[in-house]
């Protein structure tokens, strides 16, 4: 956490209003708890626990950047999705339409082409469709390349902070890392969702390390949108400027980095203020929590950056 605080006192662009976390921590309902998104897929429970791994896997290697095209769309169960719901819906339709197996043999085999068709997504629809394979293609030829070694190496972890280097260590797209003011900041945004995947839909891996109280949370462009929108964010003009203008931000500039640290910084704030009113919860399900808030009421745009890390 010394690498986030360092970001914090040394931030020029993103300010805390700390009198509006108390405001905030109001809206969330007092028995609000988190779903993980398991609970709302069909089948899913009818997947052995090493395939609903490579489900999660699979969803996990090409859930970011969605920002720029919120008319891609999937339809389940009746219900109009957008964004990562989209695209993990889309890999639950494959499943059930049995357009992909959850092993690493097949998936590592898939073409870009198969790839795009098993899931209903092209380029006109949802960007960086080269980048998401990439990422995907990269981490099933790891695991396949591994061989029965992953399965092993995976089950012998003990601790989530143990998950956390091993799946940023082994999978190259999953290692989130940017340099502010000449020191390391490090995010691991989806080895951390990961993280909570893994440790709500596997046993073996939920008895292995316990707990995921020690993960911190996840930096996207959702909750320093929601953080501003509720008067916790206090901006520079020239930021305020970019984003409400849409003007892309470089992935691991300073503006990014402070946007994404100073989120994280929040996040434990608030999970601390509810332990002291008795609510206890860990840094990724209050993540989950805040998200599914921040998706209520939008009055502000997100900032935009072109980043598979988020």
């Amino acid at each position: 956490m010394n690498d986030i605080l360092y970001v914090i006192e040394n931030s020029d662009y993103v300010k805390i209003n700390y009198s509006k976390i108390d405001e905030t921590l109001k809206k969330i309902p007092k028995n609000e708890e988190y779903i993980h998104w398991a609970s709302t897929i069909c089948d899913f429970e009818l997947l052995s626990e090493k395939e609903k791994i490579i489900f999660a896997i699979m969803y996990e290697s090409i859930n970011f950047c969605f920002w720029d095209n919120y008319s891609w769309n999937i339809i389940y169960n009746g219900k109009v999705w957008h964004g990562s719901m989209a695209l993990l819906y889309s890999i639950a339709k494959a499943s059930e339409n049995r357009k992909v197996e959850f092993n690493a043999e097949f998936l590592s085999k898939l073409s870009e082409k198969e790839f795009s068709t098993a899931l209903n997504i092209n380029e006109c629809k949802l960007s960086m469709i080269r980048e998401r394979y990439n990422s995907f293609k990269q981490t099933f030829d790891t695991i396949y390349n591994k061989k029965n070694k992953f399965w092993q190496e995976l089950y012998s972890i003990k601790t989530a902070e143990e998950m956390e280097e091993y799946i940023s260590k082994e999978f190259t797209s999953f290692h989130d890392v940017s340099y502010y003011k000449g020191k390391k900041i490090m995010f691991n945004k989806r080895s951390r969702l990961l993280i909570r995947d893994l440790y709500c839909i596997s046993k073996t891996v939920k008895d292995n390390i316990k707990n995921i109280d020690n993960i911190k949370g996840c930096a996207d462009y959702n909750l320093p949108r929601y953080f501003r929108d509720e008067g916790i964010f206090i901006y520079a003009e020239s930021l305020m400027k970019i984003i409400d203008e849409e003007i892309e931000i470089t992935s691991g500039s300073n503006i990014e980095v402070e946007l994404r640290a100073n989120t994280i910084y929040v996040i434990e704030l608030i999970k601390e203020k509810l332990k002291k009113v008795g609510k206890k919860t860990n840094s990724l399900e209050l993540d989950g929590i805040l998200w599914n808030l921040s998706k209520i009421q939008q009055k502000t745009l997100p900032h935009h950056t072109r980043s598979i890390y988020y």
